[in-house]
């Protein structure tokens, strides 16, 4: 149980005292999970929830869900009010319940698949409002399923230090949004007066990148399409494809113009058409298959950092020479 004290620091890292369960049926009832030992059993994870590590949460299918266990107390002299975060990122789905002793479970549910009017979380993370009075405690459970793997780390913040938390983060979240937006902006203008397609697929880029970041923040489903049940998780899959394969046209089209020969082409053009199926499948497949490829993605990703650098560095010693 973690204890809310006197000498409290904010915010309170009480993933340290939280606790997981995976289950692969995603068959398992409120009053099943919440029968479970605390702790599992040394040497068999099944048999209860067992501390949270350095391990992402990932649902390999639509069945299989995780359950976190949390039990707070208040130990000041006063009431608190509370904002309980339960991750920098949203989920596909999440219902999170409450109990304080001697009381009925209480039901919030949001998530990216469910429409944020039909939700009890209408916040940009995962969170939910607490309060709880002077020695009083809450016993929190919380379902989760998501098929992109996410390190759950819940914080506890009071709900003026959340407040204050968001302000913060929007503000720099609008810099980089008006960042990459001024520099699509700006290489559009680019790109039609001088007619290169480079600063084309630069300006067109900026912008995917500016998508992806809002929707990987929780501003998608909150503010741009909040009835959605389908395009709200599945727009971080197609932006970030769609934003790696425009990446990788422009590396492509820059490398040609400056008539310079990237090592790994053909590679680059494989993963540039790979990204592309990618987006596909994640707008109108099975994203269970995007999240499976994470892995192979990065491998090609880094490759196509390196190399991306070898037009610039082969151009400038062109003309140094």
């Amino acid at each position: 149980m973690a204890a809310i004290g006197p000498d409290a620091h904010w915010p309170l890292p009480v993933w340290r005292d939280a606790s997981l369960l995976r289950d692969d049926s995603g068959e398992l009832t409120l009053q099943q999970v919440a029968g479970l030992p605390a702790r599992a059993e040394p040497g068999d994870a099944e048999s209860g929830f067992h501390p949270i590590g350095t391990e992402k949460l990932h649902s390999p299918d639509m069945h299989t869900a995780w359950w976190l266990q949390l039990s707070l107390a208040n130990r000041q002299n006063q009431t608190q009010r509370l904002r309980l975060v339960l991750s920098p990122y949203n989920f596909r789905q999440i219902d999170i319940y409450l109990q304080k002793p001697q009381g009925a479970w209480q039901h919030l549910h949001g998530g990216l698949a469910s429409p944020l009017r039909h939700t009890a979380l209408r916040s940009r993370l995962p969170s939910a409002a607490l309060v709880l009075a002077p020695g009083e405690s809450i016993r929190i459970l919380t379902r989760v399923v998501t098929t992109q793997p996410h390190l759950i780390k819940p914080m506890l913040y009071t709900n003026d230090g959340y407040i204050t938390h968001e302000v913060h983060m929007r503000g720099w979240d609008s810099l980089l949004f008006g960042g990459l937006l001024a520099l699509g902006w700006s290489a559009l203008m680019i790109a039609l007066f001088s007619r290169s397609p480079a600063f084309l697929l630069l300006a067109i880029e900026a912008v995917l990148v500016a998508g992806y970041e809002a929707v990987r923040r929780g501003y998608g489903h909150l503010y741009l399409w909040p009835d959605s049940t389908q395009w709200s998780y599945r727009s971080l899959y197609v932006l970030g494809s769609l934003s790696l394969a425009v990446f990788l046209l422009f590396v492509l089209e820059v490398a040609r113009q400056e008539k310079v020969r990237l090592p790994g082409r053909r590679w680059l053009i494989a993963f540039t058409v790979f990204e592309l199926g990618m987006a596909v499948m994640g707008w109108v497949g099975n994203t269970i298959w995007c999240g499976r490829l994470p892995y192979l993605q990065r491998l090609y990703s880094r490759r196509a950092w390196c190399c991306s650098w070898w037009p610039w560095r082969a151009g400038a010693s062109r003309r140094a020479g």
